[in-house]
């Protein structure tokens, strides 16, 4: 019985390990998960108002249905940290697709554009869990450590069950 509970639990351990690996492993230079055209996002309180801070986004990228008034999500390289920011496209303009967005007339290429708020998906709770889970601190205690300490007992119990074969045989 013991040892079924402990084969769930490892189990359980590898089904939420792998999963917040391949996010870490596709994290863009803007540190963004993206998987193909969907990009998952985790607002922080100062980004993209209208979102509870703790929930998962899944914008699908898809350029080519943006229209003037549509309101996108782009990442604003204007200032000098890089933020996730929302605004409504003023104009577009081809070659290279560019949209030019609010008040202030910023103008955003389309490898900025993160996509249509349109085309969001949001999931409750699971932004907070992931950002845990893939923070450096909470991937260290919650995925390193764990996994290093097995290592250390497996090492162990593989060098008393070698010790104890080498006595049997004496």
């Amino acid at each position: 019985m013991k040892r079924m509970i402990v084969n769930i639990l490892i189990v359980f351990y590898v089904i939420i390990t792998i999963p917040i690996t391949i996010l870490l492993i596709n994290y863009n230079d803007y540190g963004v998960t993206v998987i193909g055209n969907n990009t998952l996002l985790v607002p922080k309180k100062t980004d993209l108002s209208g979102y509870s801070r703790n929930s998962l986004l899944i914008v699908k990228k898809n350029i080519d249905n943006i229209k003037v008034g549509d309101k996108i999500i782009y990442y604003n390289t204007y200032s000098s940290d890089i933020v996730i920011e929302s605004n409504k496209v003023a104009d577009i303009i081809d070659n290279p697709k560019t949209f030019i967005v609010g008040s202030s007339s910023y103008h955003i290429l389309d490898n900025y554009v993160i996509g249509n708020q349109k085309d969001v998906k949001s999931i409750a709770f699971l932004g907070g869990i992931i950002s845990v889970l893939t923070s450096k601190w909470g991937y260290l205690f919650l995925i390193i450590l764990p996994i290093l300490i097995l290592f250390i007992l497996e090492l162990y119990l593989f060098i008393t069950e070698v010790r104890k074969k080498k006595h049997e045989k004496k």
